[in-house]
Formats: C-alpha cells, structure tokens, sequence
C-alpha cells in the first residue's frame, strides 16, 4: 500500500519575526564574557518536508510530506522553541518541536482513511568554543536527542489489508556529537552552520543546518536558514508492535531570537 500525504506548516507566528526586521537599529553588547547570556527563540518555523517510509506493523507508509502544497490543510497543531546560555567558552542549549498532522488520503479503489502522523523533538546539550578569531568562532557540540512518534490510521480497507484500524510507534533516544561555525562577515551579520550525527537507539541520524543571523536590536535578532534531519530507526518488535522509520526531513527556517 502506498499512502502519500502532502502538508505545509506555517507558524502564524513568524508574522512577528517578519515585522521586527523593520527595527533595524545598530547592536551593542550588553554583557561580558563572564556573564551568562541567553537567548530563546520561541515558535521559530521550520517549514518540513517528509520524504521516506513509515512501517507501523503490517502497513507501510510511503509518506510525502511537502512545505509547498497545502497550507494549513493537514497542520493539527505545532509547537517550537530553541534556547541558548552562555558563559565564557561554555554553550548549553536546548530545543523543542512538536508537529501533528491529521490528512485523509485516498486509496486507488476510492476507498480514504484518516491519518495521523505525531512527532516530537526535544534535544539537550552543550558545547564549547576552542577557536575564535576576529570573526569566526569554532564550538564543539553534544548531547542528547528524544524523538516520539506515533502513526495511526482509521477506515483502512480490509481487504486487502488485514486490518481496518491501527496504531503504532516509539520513543528513543540518541547520543550526538558535533560542531558549530558562526563567521561574522559584517557588523550585526553572521553565517551560522552546524552538522552533527548520532546513534543510540537509532540505527544513524544525522542533522544539518546554516543560516544568516542579523542583529538588529541589543535585545533580539532574525534568522533565516535550511534545515535537514535524517533517521534510520527500528525498534525490531514482531507484529503490530513493530515500528520503524526510514526518514527524511528538511526545509527553510525562520525565526526571532530574544536576546538578554
């Protein structure tokens, strides 16, 4: 069985990111470096593309989620933030995303189900800086990554599939090590780029991203960037319990940072 499900998800709230570039105003520091600084980046958007496999017990699931075709039609909810603190060479950082998306998709024969595709991120780490120059900075970066995930579908038609309903999925965690580079190319502007790649319960995922930062207040900043994630996992349970992915996400972020 092939199911393709198509999404876009677009956070409202970027409207305020959008409208703060327009306060263009010179950056100055406000701390040293012997006091801790913070910034939150609360309801960035990272606009996600799905490609790859889903395999929920005896169904799989090709799914196809693209950011570029219907907006809002398959966005249930979605919940994002990034936060930093730093202090002296020390970084911890932490994020959070929640996506849940309900599409209807619609068999060859005529026939539709109802779908529903739930995924959560939370990461934990830190990090720490052992290069800087005038305008780059070089930080080593590890931690902890949680993912949950559930699959459900309803009004599957049996036959020729051997249920009607079903609902599957998993949680686990992965270690993860790698590096970030921020190079400031003009006053208030940055390039940021990180790459990092894990494992624990996971077979492999690894995570990419870079962005342009630009300060535009002592109090906050706008970034914008590109985004992909990759995960390979198999809880290797027999039956309806088994759950595994083979997944790719990617796509354009934007967001606000605040900044103290």
């Amino acid at each position: 069985m092939k199911i393709k499900i198509k999404n876009k998800i677009i956070n409202s709230a970027i409207n305020v990111t959008i409208l703060s570039v327009f306060l263009i105003q010179p950056a100055t520091a406000a701390t040293t470096d012997d006091e801790w600084q913070f910034q939150l980046a609360p309801l960035f958007l990272w606009g996600v593309s799905i490609d790859g496999n889903a395999y929920a017990g005896p169904i799989t699931a090709p799914l196809g989620l693209s950011f570029t075709d219907d907006v809002f039609e398959n966005l249930e909810a979605v919940f994002t933030f990034h936060f930093e603190a730093k202090k002296n060479k020390l970084l911890i950082f932490a994020e959070y995303q929640y996506v849940d998306l309900t599409p209807t998709v619609t068999f060859a024969n005529g026939d539709s189900a109802a779908i529903g595709f739930e995924n959560i991120i939370g990461e934990l780490g830190g990090g720490y800086l052992i290069s800087s120059t005038q305008k780059t900075d070089w930080e080593l970066l590890g931690g902890i990554r949680y993912t949950k995930q559930t699959l459900s579908a309803t009004g599957l038609p049996s036959p020729p599939l051997p249920v009607t309903d079903i609902k599957s999925g998993d949680t686990w965690y992965d270690l993860f090590a790698g590096g970030r580079v921020s190079y400031h190319f003009a006053q208030n502007w940055k390039v940021i780029t990180r790459a990092d790649i894990g494992t624990g319960d996971s077979n492999l995922v690894w995570n990419i991203a870079a962005m342009v930062d630009y300060r535009f207040k002592e109090w906050g900043s706008v970034f914008a960037g590109y985004k992909a994630m990759d995960y390979d996992f198999d809880n290797d349970q027999p039956g309806t319990d088994g759950y595994a992915i083979d997944l790719r996400m990617r796509g354009p972020l934007l967001g606000l940072n605040i900044i103290w």
